[in-house]
């Protein structure tokens, strides 16, 4: 048994950079210390050596830009185009404003057509006004019609 298990780590650390499972972390925003939590996953991820992780941060909340940086947020929405296709699964450390429609539709793409999707704690409770991404986070009991929604 030992050997078996020895064996089976010994193949899967050899795995080349062609055949680790492609992961996009989404983040930028949250309620919870994302820039804390996101280098810790992905450091975890990779070390197992099955996982290549390409983090995509969002541009900051309005409310929460340096002064400087306020005047450049349109222009940042605009070029933040995370490449969901070019990744086996998608791993959202976000909970903030709502992305904008080019990226709502490249998303709702991607999970329609089989493109993999997991939610980290907060990231359920993003976007309630976007019924496609609450379709992708089905789990979330806190919305309407939940289990843990108050009636």
């Amino acid at each position: 048994m030992r050997t078996a298990i020895l064996s089976c780590l010994l193949l899967c650390s050899s795995l080349s950079a062609a055949d680790k499972i492609k992961v996009l972390l989404i983040d930028g925003q949250n309620n919870h210390k994302w820039d804390i939590t996101s280098p810790i996953m992905k450091s975890m991820l990779e070390a197992t050596g099955h996982f290549a992780v390409t983090v995509s941060t969002s541009p900051p909340e309005k409310k929460k830009a340096k002064p400087e940086e306020v005047a450049t947020l349109p222009e940042r929405w605009q070029a933040w185009r995370p490449d969901f296709v070019a990744h086996e699964v998608v791993i959202s450390n976000y909970n903030g404003e709502l992305w904008p429609e080019e990226v709502r539709t490249a998303f709702e793409q991607y999970v329609a057509g089989g493109g993999g999707f997991v939610a980290i704690h907060a990231a359920d409770n993003s976007f309630p006004e976007w019924p496609e991404y609450n379709k992708a986070t089905p789990g979330n009991g806190f919305r309407e019609g939940g289990l843990l929604h108050a009636k």
